[in-house]
């Protein structure tokens, strides 16, 4: 069998549930200390949709394209607006099947960075009739159809939320605003892309725990969640089967 390569440079188009604690670099120390060393480059908006990404009017838009056009990235991670793919499921999926078509254009591979749904008592969740429940659910099934669509890998990191937030409610994924992550909440999510762009789960990311603030014992646990929200993506599997016969 031929050696198993792993993503070397990835590039994060998103908002704060990306720039928040530098999810990328949470992703490169695991990667560091799993002895697969990669660089990492963003193009990131608080509160901005991929249709804003995907606008070659717009300064941020340019900046995205022109990132994916120049190459040489193995993989770029998209992250869409924390609302949109549960309540705007049509406007995500048509930015969404742009990007892709252009990251493969350039040479990478897209994946879909799935969040989570909002904290009980978060405004938006009464606004827009949504539970915490019901809008992880929403968003991770336009996530998936995303991935379907585009043959893309789908991290269901809102899926790892949701069994710690209801099964280890002390551990708090959540900043008080009961929508950004905190430090644990970051880690977790660095853990479940980790799983599907490397087709692996880190042995050795202690330190990087110890750095988001996250004990031992929650490490565990934040571990085993994201290792049973990376199996839900259909996708992960065939992908880590494809990159060791490159």
């Amino acid at each position: 069998m031929p050696e198993k390569t792993y993503p070397k440079k990835i590039l994060f188009i998103g908002n704060s549930y990306t720039y928040v604690n530098k999810l990328w670099d949470v992703i490169a120390a695991l990667a560091e200390a799993e002895g697969h060393p990669v660089s990492v480059a963003s193009v990131t908006e608080g509160g901005k949709t991929l249709k804003y990404f995907n606008d070659p009017a717009g300064e941020k838009g340019k900046e995205a394209r022109a990132a994916i056009a120049a190459g040489g990235f193995d993989t770029v991670v998209l992250q869409e607006q924390s609302l949109r793919p549960a309540i705007s499921p049509s406007l995500f999926l048509a930015a969404a099947s742009s990007l892709c078509k252009q990251i493969r254009a350039a040479g990478a591979e897209p994946a879909f960075y799935a969040t989570w749904g909002r904290r009980e008592g978060a405004p938006a969740l009464a606004r827009y009739r949504l539970t915490n429940e019901t809008m992880t659910k929403k968003l991770n099934a336009a996530y998936l159809k995303a991935g379907a669509e585009n043959g893309a890998r789908v991290a269901c990191v809102g899926l790892a939320f949701y069994e710690i937030h209801t099964g280890c409610p002390e551990i708090e994924l959540y900043q008080d605003d009961g929508s950004h992550p905190s430090g644990a909440g970051t880690f977790l999510a660095a853990l479940t892309l980790y799983r599907v762009l490397f087709g692996e789960s880190p042995q050795n990311g202690a330190a990087a725990a110890a750095e988001s603030g996250v004990s031992p014992a929650a490490y565990e646990r934040l571990l085993a969640a994201a290792e049973n929200a990376a199996a839900k993506d259909p996708l992960a599997e065939k992908n880590s089967e494809r990159e060791e016969k490159r």
